[in-house]
């Protein structure tokens, strides 16, 4: 199953301490890890966004050239390879039910959560 990863997803590693590709792992065992060229160029440009980008070479999360900003080109690619959008960006999980895609988001600082319909 795809998995479309945000920057603020990307950096919970840093800021909290979460496993978030092991604990995927877990729920998802085909998970494959994919994000946008904009994402990449978020963390280049983020302070704490150089481990992230080693996360994504050591995860082998595929990199896909995205159109429009940031978050258009993840809810499209969440949504044309029906796939698991993560992200903790409020305005950006609204607009991923609204087309019924499934969001998977941190909540009390350390909880992984899905919501939309995904059962795993």
């Amino acid at each position: 199953m795809m998995v479309v990863l945000d920057t603020n997803f990307i950096t919970l590693p840093t800021q909290f301490g979460v496993d978030i590709f092991g604990e995927i792992r877990d729920r998802i065992p085909d998970a494959e890890f994919v994000t946008v060229s904009q994402a990449v160029k978020e963390l280049e440009r983020l302070k704490g966004g150089k481990v992230g980008l080693e996360m994504l070479k050591k995860f082998k999360v595929k990199i896909v050239e995205g159109e429009g900003d940031t978050d258009d080109a993840l809810l499209n690619l969440a949504v044309r390879g029906q796939g698991l959008l993560c992200t903790n960006d409020r305005e950006l999980k609204m607009r991923a039910r609204e087309r019924k895609v499934p969001v998977m988001f941190m909540r009390k600082k350390k909880i992984l959560e899905i919501s939309g319909g995904l059962d795993v």
